[in-house]
């Protein structure tokens, strides 16, 4: 039973993930008018860095690492959200950018592998598009509450994270709304990095898939043949 589960994980790890992820996106907007907000906020975090974990799976010497970082992670996330320290927040910022920043590579790593392209491997190029822009949306964050008024019509009490996270898709999908405005060069330079790349994600992704499209279009045209 074990090994049927372990076997299940390994073949749709990318596809839980986006999961999470989708059901993060979908409830993370309500979780502040609920009466515990922060703690709710922070469940649901939680839940994301345990899909992440699992997503590293089978990434041997990776794996260890993810599992290091995640529960360095949830822990700061947690003794943050107890303490309302600003030095404690900071740290949590970083440790979860460290995680996810991780997290990409080694799914970036799986997504680009040479041959067929599965249905797990599109989940996981689609978590990497939404992970850069949870990555992005912390150092938004990070920086606005280091430098207040870098952002224009942002709630740094009530709703920071929620309103740099809209931003932070805004901007990474060159959507640009202008309803929340980099004011300060460092969150302007931020913007910039953030909106290049997701431009650049795009093409190396539509790139790999065209590219094995053709190859496999390629290899049955051959096996046709008399």
């Amino acid at each position: 039973m074990n090994g049927e589960f372990m076997k299940f994980l390994m073949k749709w790890r990318c596809t839980i993930l986006l999961i999470s992820l989708v059901g993060f996106l979908g409830i993370f907007p309500f979780l502040k008018m609920t009466p515990h907000g922060d703690a709710a906020s922070a469940l649901t975090v939680s839940m994301v860095i345990l899909t992440a974990t699992i997503a590293a799976l089978g990434n041997g010497k990776h794996f260890a690492i993810v599992l290091f970082l995640a529960v360095l992670a949830l822990l700061l996330e947690w003794v943050a959200l107890g303490e309302k320290s600003s030095a404690l927040t900071f740290w949590s910022d970083v440790s979860n950018i460290v995680l996810w920043v991780y997290v990409i590579v080694l799914l970036m790593k799986y997504v680009l592998e040479p041959g067929p392209v599965t249905a797990d491997e599109i989940a996981g190029a689609i978590s990497v598009y939404f992970l850069l822009a949870i990555v992005w949306s912390i150092a938004h964050t990070s920086l606005e509450r280091y430098a207040p008024g870098s952002y224009s019509n942002v709630d740094i009490v009530e709703s920071l994270r929620m309103d740099m996270l809209y931003f932070s898709f805004v901007t990474l999908t060159t959507l640009g709304y202008g309803d929340i405005v980099p004011l300060d060069p460092r969150s302007q330079m931020l913007a910039i990095l953030e909106a290049t790349t997701g431009v650049l994600f795009l093409t190396v992704l539509v790139a790999r898939l065209v590219g094995e499209y053709g190859q496999m279009r390629a290899e049955a045209h051959k096996n046709r043949r008399p």
